[in-house]
């Protein structure tokens, strides 16, 4: 294991040295983020909710470090019950991290590139 770690730090430094934008290299989730991720991949599973794949490991590493909501600081839980009220009702959570169904999504993503 400490030899990937290495291995991951010495490409890291190589990107800075070369001054190319690579996506940044991330070791294993940590344990609150892999309870994370399965508190929110049961939700969306038990609830017939679809999650988008844009942003989602933002959505849980911001999740871990503010212990709230990255959308709304005032909801300490997630996945939480205005969540999925929202969903719902108007297809998405506020965080557009949760959605009612691959159309719902899709939808929206088209329109918002015209």
């Amino acid at each position: 294991m400490s030899s990937k770690i290495t291995k991951l730090k010495q490409l890291n430094e190589l990107k800075e040295q070369l001054g190319i934008d690579l996506p940044e290299v991330k070791t294993a989730p940590s344990p609150a983020g892999r309870a994370q991720q399965a508190r929110l991949l049961a939700f969306a599973r038990d609830k017939h909710f679809i999650i988008t794949p844009v942003g989602y490991q933002y959505y849980v590493d911001s999740f871990n470090q503010f212990q709230a909501c990255p959308c709304d600081t005032g909801r300490k839980a997630c996945p939480c019950t205005e969540a999925e009220n929202e969903v719902v009702l108007k297809g998405s959570c506020l965080c557009k991290l949760f959605w009612r169904d691959y159309g719902t999504y899709m939808d929206t993503i088209f329109k918002e590139q015209k």
